[in-house]
């Protein structure tokens, strides 16, 4: 009988030890793991780059997806900036030459920014990828641009009149409540020759290449570039062309004339067809409203 119990006792004492040494390997390998861990954490530290230095990496870095929505946003800070300058968005209408200047430096920016963004490209040395930007002949150019004006134009007016007629939605002008067709005469007679020039030249010249160049030739072309279709880059392109004119000129009109100018601009490969298409839409809406 005592033997059994000293057996007894020795297996329980057996059973303790192997608990207790099972616990303190436990231990012990959880204490190489947090040292590893901490290890880990101070060496990250130590080779860490200053976030200004990966932020400025990541900002440059190309066709990455956060590059549209960058761009849009620095179009609507130059669109905020601006307008508040120049008074736009205030409840009394700004006067001719102050849209005028507004519009000029708006659209300047906008210019600036897209040619920014492909120096940037061309500085790392990455291939542009897109429609097939080759020279095409003058007449092919100016033809296409001028069906794409005719169709922009009679297709704009079309959607604008169903949207404010047959809709009943309400119609948005402009904040200079310029009206359209322009009375040139009177723009002369305001502000002198020299402030209808200007008038004519921002509207008519700097603000179709500087969309064109900002819609078609950048945002239209990163569609591609992320592999989307040809339909629906443009369709995209548009919208964001006429979410872009809220304020400027009705959306309605904006929206289908950039379907029609994204059309032309895929359709030719040459931004130039784009280009010569909003400008003489731009003169048609100036001369027939």
């Amino acid at each position: 009988m005592n033997g059994m119990n000293r057996q007894y006792r020795r297996e329980l004492k057996r059973q303790e030890k192997m608990r207790v040494q099972r616990a303190e390997r436990a231990a012990a390998r959880r204490r190489r793991m947090r040292e590893r861990l901490q290890a880990r954490r101070q060496q990250a530290r130590t080779q860490a780059e200053p976030f200004r230095v990966r932020f400025r990496r990541w900002l440059t870095r190309p066709y990455k997806p956060e590059d549209l929505l960058l761009l849009f946003t620095g179009l609507w800070l130059i669109r905020g900036i601006t307008s508040a300058a120049f008074g736009l968005g205030a409840s009394q209408p700004a006067g001719p030459e102050a849209v005028t200047w507004a519009v000029l430096i708006m659209q300047a920016a906008t210019a600036a920014m897209a040619l920014a963004y492909l120096w940037g490209l061309a500085r790392e040395g990455i291939q542009w990828q897109g429609p097939p930007d080759a020279l095409q002949p003058p007449a092919r150019v100016w033809g296409a641009g001028a069906a794409a004006a005719a169709a922009a134009y009679g297709l704009g007016w079309s959607a604008d009149w169903v949207v404010t007629r047959l809709l009943n939605a309400p119609q948005v002008t402009a904040p200079s409540q310029v009206t359209v067709p322009v009375d040139w005469g009177v723009l002369v007679e305001s502000g002198g020759v020299p402030a209808a020039l200007a008038f004519g030249a921002t509207f008519l010249l700097v603000a179709p290449v500087a969309d064109e160049l900002f819609y078609r030739r950048l945002l239209t072309r990163l569609f591609l570039r992320t592999g989307m279709a040809d339909r629906w880059a443009i369709l995209f392109g548009a919208f964001l062309s006429g979410l872009g004119a809220v304020g400027i000129i009705p959306p309605p009109r904006a929206t289908v004339a950039g379907l029609v100018l994204g059309y032309a601009y895929i359709r030719t490969g040459s931004a130039g067809a784009a280009v010569v298409g909003h400008v003489l839409t731009a003169l048609l809406v100036a001369l027939l409203g």
